[in-house]
């Protein structure tokens, strides 16, 4: 097993999965960056960290990323995105005061619409694991948003509470 980060980051030089990626990236992080600014008004525990904890929640998602492709000889990033997007769509329905003001609706909607737009993509184009690993990397997103609220004790201020 040999295992080429630059390959598995650049997608081996194909500037359109690397495009297409990379602005699914991009997206999908502002929209979770964004969401998260608030954050420091909703917590219970540790809430000079919570609205940076996109940070170590994006880098750790790269590692995972790039690990997976080490390990399945693969190349990508787009388990980051897809991750970032099940953070998203779990996060709206669990910390629904984070998502009250206008820029974190639009910014998860456009996440959310680009990730699907892709996911649809690589289903056409690409082999039935890439799909199968898209799915995974939403179910880890959607778990890791659990996480999230439940270690930075994250309540909605207007008292719609969900465990």
């Amino acid at each position: 097993m040999s295992c080429k980060i630059s390959s598995a980051l650049t997608y081996s030089g194909s500037q359109l999965d690397v495009g297409l990626n990379y602005f699914g990236l991009v997206v999908c992080t502002t929209a979770v960056a964004v969401v998260l600014r608030p954050a420091s008004k909703h917590c219970r525990r540790y809430r000079n960290y919570a609205q940076s904890s996109w940070i170590p929640l994006t880098a750790g998602l790269f590692v995972l990323q790039i690990g997976a492709d080490c390990g399945a000889d693969a190349e990508g990033i787009s388990a980051v995105w897809a991750a970032q997007a099940g953070f998203l769509a779990v996060g709206w329905r669990l910390m629904p005061a984070m998502y009250r003001p206008r820029p974190a609706r639009l910014a998860t909607a456009a996440a959310l619409s680009t990730a699907l737009g892709l996911t649809v993509y690589y289903a056409m184009v690409e082999d039935a694991i890439t799909s199968v690993a898209h799915a995974v990397a939403f179910g880890v997103g959607c778990a890791l948003s659990r996480l999230h609220r439940r270690f930075f004790q994250i309540h909605d201020a207007g008292g719609d509470d969900h465990q």
